[in-house]
């Protein structure tokens, strides 16, 4: 294994306790979900990844031929890159469908756990799900269920009739069932991922039999109860996304996602629960000008007549080139190459990069609209990768960065010896290289970024996270808007040839700690505190 590249080491330590492998001694059953996008899930399989526990398999019942596709996530979660177990591969999610009949015996599909005398014991079920939008009429037969197991029940996870989740169990009698809720309404089925794990501690454990549901990562529970006692001779079916009427049929089937469902045989705290999932993607922040993701479809060519901008407010940044020239192909990044370590702007959602393919006089690049990028403080930055060494034999040597026309920023390759070389103007045009030879043409990836402090008067290149290279009393103010370029001098000419990234811009000079990160070379996400 390669050493951490990035700004941060591995001895950090991550927000819970699950960089090993989710599965462990007490684990009986796990379900990652995982497969190829697009593809139907096939029901009657066994998809628990515990050799030894009970069959888990996806069931699909009633009318209309409900659906469940392998789908991507909407994040990245922990690898296992610190340990000897194996990571999580994380490759998609589960989108299951109901037909649309709510009233049994409805349709849909869920996940069904063997028959298993999980109740005999101390135990945490948990799992992430995301609803495909607010729960409509909410009468009995249209509130999705979540989890359901036994007659009583002894376990049931659901919506009550104003969308709030609600966890029923058990009365002390056991005579018949009560129920919590927690929430507002509509907390929970807003479309957006929840982790929830239902905690249960027997009295072994804990004199007074506590059930608790957990809800977010919150290490504080949303529900307890005391005193509740479950069948420990029950061997009911788990069923995980509807409520089972029969041995062949259900209702209250969800619309919705499911990812990494687990089952421990203990009571686990809240450290101990499947890591939190990152937010939502963090590159934007209120000084970004210009964020291209050049995330896309794997397998699929670039287009172009799109604007790559994320950024609403901001410039136009759209494909160019040269005729007949290879259009970009979108391909994956690596394994899990997302880092995430809590501050603004660091993460990077990484769902693809773009294959560029290029020589000095053809090929394809990303042209951001002109505006005045130079007028204060700025920082660019993009990830790259080159495809190959570059050659003294090439007629001129490819650029990765471009903007102005004495110029007022240039990054580009040397072609004598590999070097990575700056041009700016200050207010004549001035130029170096830095590095050693062939240092970052090696076909590796490596982020830099070109900060640009127009107070202090500095202007810095940052490798891999690290000052490679200042310059003092520098002032770059030019009188005119110009167009910037990334993968190209201008067009016509020194096309870049190889991957490139996560393209940045922001109107204020960052800190490295406030760079985009990943680590390519390792395929692990780290969450920090």
């Amino acid at each position: 294994m390669r050493q951490f590249a990035g700004p941060f080491v591995l001895a950090m330590l991550p927000i819970c306790a699950a960089v090993a492998s989710p599965i462990d001694a007490d684990t009986l059953v796990y379900v990652s979900f995982d497969g190829v996008q697009g593809a139907a899930a096939a029901t009657g399989v066994n998809i628990n990844e515990v050799v030894s526990g009970p069959t888990a398999q996806l069931i699909t019942q009633g009318s209309g031929t409900p659906t469940a596709l392998y789908g991507s996530p909407v994040a990245s979660r922990m690898s296992a890159g610190s340990s000897d177990s194996s990571p999580w591969s994380n490759l998609s999610s589960l989108h299951v469908m109901t037909n649309g009949v709510p009233a049994n015996p409805g349709g849909g599909t869920a996940l069904s756990i063997a028959s298993s005398s999980v109740f005999g014991g101390s135990f945490t079920l948990e799992f992430y799900f995301r609803t495909d939008g607010q729960i409509g009429t909410a009468d009995q037969f249209h509130r999705p269920n979540l989890v359901f197991s036994g007659s009583i029940p002894e376990i049931q996870l659901t919506f009550d009739t104003t969308a709030k989740l609600q966890l029923v169990y058990p009365n002390s009698a056991r005579s018949a069932s009560t129920s919590q809720v927690t929430g507002d309404a509509h907390q929970y089925d807003d479309g957006e991922w929840h982790h929830v794990a239902i905690v249960y501690s027997r009295a072994a454990e804990d004199a007074n039999n506590v059930l608790s549901l957990f809800v977010d990562h919150d290490s504080t529970a949303k529900i307890t109860a005391n005193g509740v006692v479950l069948d420990s001779s029950s061997s009911a079916d788990i069923e995980i996304g509807r409520k089972r009427m029969s041995a062949t049929s259900g209702i209250r089937f969800l619309n919705g996602w499911y990812d990494e469902f687990r089952l421990t045989q203990r009571a686990l705290g809240a450290a101990e629960f499947l890591c939190e999932m990152p937010p939502a993607s963090r590159m934007v922040r209120e000084d970004t000008l210009v964020y291209v993701s050049f995330d896309g479809q794997i397998g699929a060519d670039m287009r172009t007549g799109l604007n790559l901008n994320a950024v609403a407010a901001g410039p136009l940044a759209e494909l160019v080139g040269t005729a007949g020239a290879t259009a970009p192909v979108y391909s994956s990044d690596c394994l899990g190459p997302a880092i995430y370590n809590g501050r603004k702007g660091d993460l990077e959602a990484n769902e693809s990069s773009c294959s560029f393919v290029g020589t000095p006089t053809a090929g394809m690049a990303v042209r951001i609209a002109p505006t005045n990028f130079f007028a204060g403080s700025f920082t660019a930055e993009v990830f790259f990768k080159c495809r190959e060494p570059i050659s003294s034999s090439l007629s001129s040597a490819p650029c990765i960065l471009f903007s102005g026309d004495v110029p007022d920023l240039q990054v580009t390759f040397n072609k004598a010896d590999g070097k990575l070389y700056i041009a700016y103007s200050n207010p004549t045009w001035a130029g170096e290289p830095f590095g050693d030879a062939h240092q970052y043409d090696d076909g590796e990836w490596h982020h830099l970024a070109v900060v640009h402090d127009k107070l202090a008067k500095t202007l810095e290149v940052f490798l891999d996270w690290k000052s490679a290279w200042r310059k003092t009393s520098v002032e770059i103010s030019p009188a005119q808007e110009y167009a910037m370029f990334v993968g190209s001098r201008s067009l016509g000419s020194r096309y870049f040839d190889g991957w490139l990234d996560a393209f940045r811009f922001s109107t204020s000079a960052l800190a490295p700690r406030e760079f985009l990160t990943f680590t390519p070379s390792l395929g692990l996400l780290l969450f920090f505190k």
